[in-house]
């Protein structure tokens, strides 16, 4: 298990996520930026 300690303004980023109601806990939105990051690196 990753433990992740979220900077006040990520936090913020992520309070907000979650209130558009598209993701339901904070680990979604994580694993979606994750998954964004991950598309963009060269194969």
């Amino acid at each position: 298990m990753v433990h992740f300690e979220p900077t006040p303004e990520q936090q913020r980023f992520i309070d907000a996520q979650l209130r558009t109601g598209r993701f339901r806990d904070a680990g979604e939105v994580l694993r979606a930026g994750l998954e964004l990051w991950m598309r963009r690196q060269p194969p």
